[in-house]
């Protein structure tokens, strides 16, 4: 019998205690009903306990709709807890009462907040970033490549574009845009192409250069565009097929000699147990806010680090709304080589400084949101 060459992913319960918060907080820290919080067009999640911390986080836009799901469903079990339990909570949230019903990116994006949340707290509390408070600091600056969100303009002019941003910012690295997102046409094929061609004439290997389809292509589709990616130096390919489809994009990974990129959009951590162990992509791609947060997306890199995977999370974001992320990726020993970020002024020599002020950085105190408005009551 062969053996099984990824029996070393570990099993979905046998996680143990990633965090060790009951070591790092000597005493009981009773959490309250976390709140969403709009205040000049930002959305805000914050948490108190009842010795009067507070911790909060500016949150993804997505939590604005979501507010009153965070509320009906999530709250209640963290309210009136001890915030040392914070990796049970975070696994008895999706059994409390009939929350499992409600499973899905939508549910996950809300705990993510909560728990993101409550690790501010306790690390504010000890006057801590939160990736010192939680253990060694791997890094204190991350390199990054710079995302990209067009499809639109000529695959030239994408380039140039491009070229100018990583000018600014001395980033060494970048993702483009192809395929039409869920669909695509010979048009958007032709320019892609031409947009490939032209990076390798101005860059050569002196960028590294990924590129996300966002589930755009047919299997067959997928590896036609991938040998013709792997052929002009293309470092790996995101999201070839739609992503409800993992045995189609393992399929499109298996005929392919280069790496094949996934998971932003899952947050089932099943199915990361899956694309690990069947090899459904090359490189893991969790988000944090969508995957359930931190402890979970330690979890998701425990197991691509058993296998060698590395991990790349999503995050096309800047500022405060990265931080999370930025955090993560300065605790993990696997990250890929660049962590994606948006070009601006936070990006320089190619690399972004993991935020050192406490928790995950945002400034606030007891005035800060007196005009704002909760959400989801």
């Amino acid at each position: 019998m062969t053996a099984d060459p990824f029996a070393c992913v570990p099993p979905l319960d046998s996680t143990p205690d990633l965090l060790g918060l009951h070591k790092r907080v000597g005493e009981t820290v009773v959490l309250d009903r976390p709140e969403v919080l709009e205040l000049d067009g930002k959305v805000y999640l914050r948490i108190r306990d009842r010795g009067g911390s507070v911790g909060a986080i500016q949150a993804n836009p997505k939590l604005r709709p979501l507010a009153a799901l965070l509320q009906a469903t999530i709250a209640a079990t963290f309210a009136g807890r001890d915030a040392r339990d914070l990796e049970q909570l975070v696994d008895a949230v999706y059994t409390d009462r009939t929350n499992y019903k409600n499973a899905g990116l939508p549910f996950w994006l809300c705990v993510a907040h909560v728990e993101l949340a409550i690790l501010d707290l306790l690390a504010r509390r000890d006057g801590l970033p939160v990736n010192e408070f939680l253990g060694t600091v791997l890094r204190h600056e991350i390199p990054v490549y710079l995302s990209r969100f067009e499809r639109q303009n000529s695959g030239e002019e994408e380039v140039a574009a491009v070229d100018a941003l990583l000018e600014q910012t001395g980033a060494r690295a970048t993702k483009l845009k192809i395929g039409s997102r869920m669909g695509n046409t010979p048009e958007q094929s032709r320019r892609d192409r031409q947009m490939i061609l032209a990076a390798e004439r101005l860059w050569g290997d002196h960028v590294t250069v990924y590129v996300d389809a966002n589930g755009s292509y047919r299997v067959d589709e997928a590896i036609e565009m991938g040998q013709f990616l792997a052929d002009h130096g293309v470092a790996f390919l995101e999201e070839p097929c739609p992503w409800q489809q993992p045995e189609d994009t393992k399929a499109a990974a298996d005929a392919l000699d280069f790496p094949v990129a996934g998971g932003e959009q899952d947050s089932s951590l099943s199915r990361f147990r899956w694309l690990v162990r069947e090899r459904g992509v090359d490189v893991v791609q969790p988000d944090l806010y969508y995957a359930g947060g931190l402890v979970r997306c330690l979890r998701i890199a425990r197991m691509a680090a058993a296998t060698g995977m590395p991990v790349t999370p999503h995050s096309p974001k800047t500022g405060l709304e990265a931080s999370p992320n930025l955090h993560f990726a300065s605790l993990v020993p696997n990250g890929g080589p660049f962590q994606e970020y948006r070009a601006c002024d936070e990006v320089r020599n190619g690399c972004v400084r993991v935020p050192d002020a406490p928790g995950f950085g945002l400034e606030y105190d007891d005035s800060h949101f007196a005009k704002a408005t909760e959400l989801g009551l």
